[in-house]
């Protein structure tokens, strides 16, 4: 049970910002932090089809959910392919790869390892 609200994302509002930008306009991706608090980072990402994003040292524990579009999602379990409201947790994976099957937006959360304090 959460007992405080740190703030409320209108990802809609977050996800048209995002897709404004340059290193979206011209590029196969952006990222945008939404939260930092207390070992949990939440982002959302956008990717191009066949963009990629990963980590090949971790200890941080991931969920990822589509918001729109189709990736799939390597690591230490089978390849998984995920669509709009489907949603993937790994718990402390050593290394992760994220490649967008279709243009997708995600949000990527993190917590517990190194990099999500």
């Amino acid at each position: 049970m959460i007992d405080r609200a740190m703030g409320i994302v209108d990802l809609e509002v977050e996800a048209a910002s995002l897709l404004g930008e340059p290193e979206w306009t011209e590029g196969d991706r952006n990222t945008r932090t939404l939260l930092v608090a207390d070992g949990l980072r939440i982002a959302l990402v956008a990717l191009r089809g066949g963009a990629s994003i990963g980590d090949d040292s971790t200890d941080d524990t991931l969920a990822l959910e589509v918001v729109r579009g189709r990736i799939e999602v390597e690591g230490e379990i089978e390849p998984r392919d995920l669509r709009p409201r489907e949603l993937l947790v790994l718990e402390r994976p050593r290394s992760w790869r994220v490649r967008a099957l279709e243009e997708s937006l995600i949000l990527l959360t993190t917590t517990g390892g190194a990099s999500g304090r």
